[in-house]
């Protein structure tokens, strides 16, 4: 969702973050116009399946499951994140840092193809 550039995180998939005044949530603006390569927009969707993906109990990795506790649509380009406790970090986990957590998922077509089908022929 986030790049590297040197040490520093840079947009991405979400093009600007913005840490709520209380540190309790974190609002993910998604970049328009990216499209998966099987033509489907990327929008607040499926920023909001990845993540729910992520921290669902069979995640792979545990990280964002520990620091996240929901995930809201605030529109077709905007989420917010809400964490367990003041996360400062939260954007590094879903960074090519983070390269197992930092990839977004086409939720349109995980979800008609099952994660088994997906698995066989990705979309990115």
């Amino acid at each position: 969702m986030f790049r590297l550039e040197g040490s520093q995180l840079a947009p991405g998939v979400i093009e600007k973050w913005e840490l709520a005044p209380d540190g309790l949530s974190w609002l993910y603006n998604v970049r328009k116009g990216i499209k998966f390569h099987n033509g489907d927009d990327l929008t607040a969707d499926d920023v909001k399946f990845t993540i729910d993906e992520y921290t669902s109990a069979k995640a792979l990795q545990s990280q964002t499951r520990g620091a996240v506790d929901r995930v809201d649509k605030v529109d077709s380009y905007a989420v917010r994140v809400f964490t367990k406790g003041k996360q400062p970090f939260l954007p590094s986990l879903a960074s090519w840092f983070s390269p197992g957590q930092g990839v977004v998922l086409p939720k349109k077509y995980v979800e008609q193809s099952g994660v088994d089908g997906f698995d066989r022929r990705p979309v990115g």
